[in-house]
């Protein structure tokens, strides 16, 4: 009898890992179950943008069908550009899922309806485990978009998502405490970031570009004190930057990772992993996941993982936009 090949041998030991998913974003299956689902759900996370590359109106972008009509008329109008980007690394898992949960391999006007069909008689409580379960996902950080947490399941952990507010942060402070100094704010933050971590989060989120200002603390006190007389202090003021920076104190305090998205979206020059090894100099105490390795962006951010003991890279997500880099 033959024996298996090298490969064939690794391929079953995969099959046998427990997998920790450390990157997603879920909502809470409470609410999934009150969706209608169609084959735009898909879509939605990563494809639609390419599609969007490839000449889909924006004003098509996150457009959920609401019944079967709807994702039929929908699909009639998006099909031109699925086929133009079907075979790319984007769409790759969508057809592979296709293949594993509906036994077909393609987004035609026939299967879509076969795919609405069963994903609307599978969307029950229980669902969620029992696909997690098949993918072998012991684990899952999730990082609501929404604010969710735990959604009461064992499986699940959060963290906390990047702020997309620092003004309305600091305002918000000032609202319950209208004389709050710099000093203070931070106390108020490392509290909020504690009680997150009491209630089970592991990590909080930033973002590479969110560094790319030097966090010249003089000027950001100015601006701190600009933006408390109702003015608003420049895009690229070093307040945030001197913000984000005391925040990764506050995780190595707290022992929350501090988890970086780099590379892949939008203008990603701006979400180079370069900026990274210096916060990585100034924050040794600080637990680092730096998500995406960087792509496209892979070799010097390999570099930050070999350089610092306290710096892990984190290739989620990483197979989807590209196997050849990935490798």
């Amino acid at each position: 009898m033959k024996s298996a090949s090298v490969y064939e041998q690794l391929y079953a030991y995969s099959k046998t890992l427990a997998i920790v998913d450390t990157h997603e974003h879920f909502i809470s299956e409470e609410w999934h179950v009150n969706r209608y689902l169609s084959f735009f759900d898909y879509l939605m996370s990563y494809v639609q943008w390419d599609m969007h590359s490839a000449g889909m109106p924006a004003s098509l972008l996150r457009r959920y069908p609401q019944d079967e009509g709807q994702a039929e008329e929908m699909f009639r109008i998006i099909e031109p550009f699925w086929k133009l980007v079907k075979y790319g690394s984007y769409a790759r898992p969508v057809r592979l899922s296709l293949q594993h949960f509906h036994g077909v391999d393609d987004l035609t006007p026939e299967t879509i309806r076969k795919i609405g069909a069963e994903l609307n008689a599978a969307n029950r409580p229980g669902h969620y485990e029992e696909v997690f379960s098949r993918a072998r996902i012991c684990r899952i950080i999730n990082q609501s978009i929404y604010g969710e947490t735990g959604f009461g399941a064992p499986r699940f952990v959060h963290g906390i998502v990047k702020e997309e507010d620092p003004p309305g942060r600091i305002r918000q402070f000032w609202s319950e405490y209208p004389d709050g100094t710099y000093a203070e704010y931070l106390e108020w933050t490392k509290g909020r970031m504690q009680e997150a971590a009491r209630a089970g989060c592991v990590l909080k989120k930033f973002f590479a570009d969110g560094f790319l200002t030097p966090p010249d603390r003089k000027t950001a006190m100015k601006d701190f004190e600009l933006l408390r007389r109702g003015q608003e202090p420049p895009a690229e003021s070093p307040l945030y930057s001197v913000i984000l920076h005391d925040q990764l104190d506050i995780c190595g305090e707290l022992g929350l990772v501090a988890a970086v998205h780099t590379g892949v979206w939008g203008d990603i020059g701006r979400l180079s992993p370069m900026p990274l090894f210096a916060v990585a100099e100034q924050h040794p105490d600080t637990v680092f996941d730096v998500y995406h390795m960087g792509m496209p962006f892979v070799r010097e951010c390999a570099f930050l993982g070999k350089n610092y003991p306290h710096v892990y890279l984190n290739l989620c997500w990483s197979h989807c936009v590209s196997e050849q880099i990935s490798r």
